[in-house]
């Protein structure tokens, strides 16, 4: 008599080695997981701060600027009382440097000049002369001119601080 060949579709039970492994990279999923799912979720909240923290530093900046605006739209409308355009530009000189030396502000430089762009008064004398401060080749001058507004122009070498 012989026996019949072994049926494969019957599972073999496994091994308790076996169980353990699978039971072990169970484990190991589930941790895998839990540990994406909590990167992700730092990851989240970062990038909630980060945008948090941007927002508030360009409310700081925002909030300077309009201070820094505001103290120079205050100069200058001080300026228009006190600066004579029919006077020697060395007299709106004295009185342009009195101001800059009390200004609470640190600009760089005060001038005034006339709708042509030449020099009436300066805080600051450049050493070539007093032609050497002119606005007409600036563009925030014809800004200026063009809107009759405050205008901020790009960034410029100073003709009087720095010779250019």
């Amino acid at each position: 008599m012989t026996l019949p060949p072994p049926d494969r579709t019957t599972i073999t039970p496994l091994s308790i080695r076996g169980r353990l492994q699978i039971a072990a990279l169970l484990i190991a999923a589930v941790i895998t997981a839990l540990a994406f799912l909590r990167a992700r979720e730092r990851r989240i909240a970062e990038e909630r701060r980060i945008i948090e923290r941007a927002q508030e530093t360009a409310t700081i900046v925002a909030r300077s600027l309009d201070a820094a605006i505001i103290d120079a739209q205050t100069l200058l409308n001080s300026l228009r009382g006190l600066v004579d355009p029919s006077a020697a530009p060395e007299r709106n000189d004295l009185l342009l440097r009195a101001l800059y030396a009390e200004s609470p502000v640190p600009y760089s430089n005060i001038y005034v000049v006339d709708s042509l762009g030449r020099n009436l008064g300066v805080a600051m004398s450049p050493t070539a002369g007093r032609a050497r401060v002119t606005l007409w080749s600036r563009e925030y001058f014809h800004d200026a001119l063009r809107t009759q507004r405050f205008t901020v122009g790009l960034p410029i070498r100073s003709r009087t601080l720095a010779g250019g």
